[in-house]
């Protein structure tokens, strides 16, 4: 929305961009909450919840506040549009997906050793934080540029990530 209001191009740069580094702040934002000493779970997953109801009311301050074209174009990719997408779109999310995917197999042993607790993953030698990090990072990157693409369709978010446990497992 940001993006779009600034007078980039809602498909281009201006969302693309924006998607990607909203979602690494958010989710390294929210990291930070679950490096904190003593959180439990359920902090971390009200804190997320929080950060999204104020970016969602920030969105919506900022829609008020601008031109109703731009109000318009922000709305379409808020709700989930893949009327814009383009041949050039979809190469670039092509080639983030695949390098995504190339350091994420690489690093296929510590995620695997994530599974087991950090306890596990220190005794495999592999250090829980680094690997944590490269995966919300990956994971970040991956979703920012996906949201870039064809904007927030809330239920894909839902599924997708189940739907990959039970066919990749």
């Amino acid at each position: 929305a940001l993006g779009a209001s600034l007078g980039l191009d809602v498909q281009v740069f201006g969302v693309a961009v924006g998607a990607v580094v909203g979602a690494l702040a958010f989710a390294f934002l929210i990291q930070w909450v679950a490096s904190r000493k003593r959180v439990n779970p359920s902090v971390i997953l009200v804190s997320g919840a929080i950060l999204g109801l104020a970016a969602s009311s920030f969105v919506t301050v900022w829609m008020s506040l601008v031109e109703v074209k731009v109000v318009q174009e922000s709305l379409w990719w808020l709700l989930g549009d893949l009327s814009r997408a383009r041949v050039w779109t979809a190469m670039c999310l092509i080639g983030v997906v695949t390098m995504s995917l190339a350091f994420a197999l690489g690093d296929r042993k510590p995620f695997d050793a994530l599974l087991l607790g950090d306890f596990q993953t220190r005794a495999f030698g592999y250090d829980p934080d680094w690997a944590r990090q490269r995966a919300v990072l990956l994971s970040s990157l991956l979703v920012g540029a996906a949201v870039s693409c064809a904007g927030v369709i809330g239920f894909v978010g839902l599924v997708a990530p189940h739907l990959a446990r039970v066919l990749f497992g």
